[in-house]
């Protein structure tokens, strides 16, 4: 992922997380190169679409959305929320 575009990587993203399974086993991957490219305001977007998509009967599901809320907050202690600071109020 580390050699897309910045563009390239949001449509890679869009495609992946309209599949549970590819979510469930890329998501926390996207989630974290992210992170690595500072893309804040697609970082809380992607935490939306975690807690969003989230199957209510799975396990797996409901652990994957822990995992990158937790991993989302801890980012967001650490940057500048004016640039998604509407998406906050979602």
């Amino acid at each position: 992922m580390k050699a897309l575009s910045e563009e390239s990587f949001i449509q890679e993203y869009i495609l992946m997380r309209a599949s549970p399974k590819l979510r469930r086993r890329y998501g926390v991957c996207f989630v974290e190169e992210c992170m690595r490219r500072e893309l804040t305001r697609i970082l809380v977007e992607m935490a939306i679409d975690f807690i969003v998509r989230i199957n209510v009967n799975s396990t797996e599901d409901s652990d994957l959305k822990s995992e990158v809320v937790d991993n989302v907050l801890m980012y967001l202690n650490h940057v500048d929320l004016s640039t998604c600071d509407d998406l906050l109020g979602y």
